[in-house]
């Protein structure tokens, strides 16, 4: 999980007993774009429907890499998949 994850999601209450707290988009795309290296589909889909931006897809690669190099080939095609040819050129360059 992203290191401020939890500091940076959203709490709702409830009640006095029950807080939901709901992941921040920029970790939502971190975590949709793990998943979708490590699975594809839906979430390569859920991704597109997201319309991830440049910024977002470059953030959410970067962690990626960090969790494992070894998914780069995998990565590249997902940022393909999802609109960000450039980024994905990029990363399979290793830049």
């Amino acid at each position: 999980m992203p290191e401020d994850i939890i500091e940076r999601a959203e709490a709702r209450r409830y009640g006095r007993r029950l807080t939901v707290r709901l992941c921040s988009r920029r970790h939502l795309v971190y975590l949709k774009m793990w998943a979708a290296v490590n699975r594809g589909e839906p979430d390569i889909g859920d991704l597109v429907k997201m319309a991830v931006t440049p910024e977002e897809a470059e953030e959410a690669t970067a962690w990626c890499l960090q969790q494992d190099r070894e998914a780069r080939l995998r990565l590249v095609a997902v940022l393909e998949e999802i609109g960000h040819g450039g980024l994905a050129a990029r990363t399979a360059r290793g830049g």
